[in-house]
């Protein structure tokens, strides 16, 4: 191999890491399409509300990196606020799987947590109803039911740390505001 043909098979060996990189970072920042339908705590739910406190609701895929960042998000919250509010973690489990496919490292890690009920969302009735599309979505309801927050807890795909949605619930829980109601939700898609 000539030098010339060495350095050509370099730089396109370069410029295709560099254009992978590229497309798995804007891929990790890209938010899912969220809708906003619901003002209220949906009637049509199964899910159980629990009366004279907030209820968070998080949509969660057993399977998804996303998940795992959200779970450790939830849990930071949970460490300060647990008392405050009731959480419904809401697996999906597809239409024609297995219900052991639900029983991941995630969902071993989610039966600690405290004041959570864990669910197990059959070809994602609950998901439909909330309109959730995405693992990571939270829905938080103040004590009279009314939707106070729609969004995720994650800075991007699958990274922990400080979000505006992660901020915007802690500070509600701090003050009783809620200063932001809408944040980017950043997770693998529940279909």
């Amino acid at each position: 191999m000539t030098r010339k043909s060495l350095a050509t098979a370099v730089f396109i060996w370069l410029a295709s890491v560099s254009y992978g990189l590229g497309f798995l970072y804007n891929y990790s920042l890209k938010p899912a399409n969220m809708q906003q339908v619901l003002k209220n705590w949906p009637e049509e739910s199964k899910i159980k509300f629990a009366k004279n406190q907030a209820n968070l609701v998080l949509f969660l895929h057993p399977h998804c990196q996303c998940s795992e960042a959200s779970l450790a998000e939830l849990q930071k919250i949970q460490a300060q606020f647990h008392k405050k509010f009731k959480t419904h973690l809401v697996f999906i489990l597809p239409e024609g799987t297995e219900q052991d496919w639900i029983h991941t490292k995630l969902w071993k890690k989610s039966q600690n947590l405290a004041n959570t009920e864990l669910i197990i969302d059959k070809s994602l009735q609950e998901a439909k109803v909330f309109a959730s599309t995405s693992s990571g979505q939270v829905y938080l309801f103040n004590k009279e039911r009314e939707l106070i927050f729609l969004g995720g807890i994650t800075s991007a795909r699958g990274h922990q740390g400080d979000s505006i949605g992660n901020s915007a619930i802690k500070a509600y829980f701090r003050s009783g505001n809620m200063s932001v109601e809408k944040a980017p939700s950043f997770g693998c898609s529940l279909s």
